[in-house]
C-alpha cells in the first residue's frame, strides 16, 4: 500500500461501478474518520477504488486507505 492518509473505517460498505469503463468507487458510513470531515456515521461515496486488500479489511482508493467494517445487506 502506498503512503497516504487515514480515513477512518467504512460500515455498510459497497463497490459499485462509476460508469461504462468500470470505473469503480465505494459507498457507505464513515466512522472514526481523523480528519473529522464529516459528521460521525455520514453517508459518504469515495474517490475512485484503487484495490481491496486483506479480505475485504482494507480499501485503497485514489487519495485515501479506509478500513472496512462489515458490508452492506439488503
Amino acid at each position: 500500500m502506498s503512503q497516504k492518509k487515514y480515513g477512518g473505517r467504512i460500515e455498510g460498505w459497497r463497490i459499485s461501478n462509476w460508469n461504462a469503463s468500470g470505473i469503480q468507487v465505494a459507498a457507505g458510513n464513515l466512522y472514526d474518520d481523523p480528519q473529522e470531515r464529516s459528521i460521525e456515521g455520514d453517508f459518504i461515496r469515495t474517490s475512485v477504488v484503487v484495490k481491496v486488500f486483506e479480505n475485504n479489511t482494507k480499501l485503497e482508493t485514489l487519495n485515501t486507505i479506509y478500513d472496512l467494517g462489515e458490508p452492506y445487506v439488503e
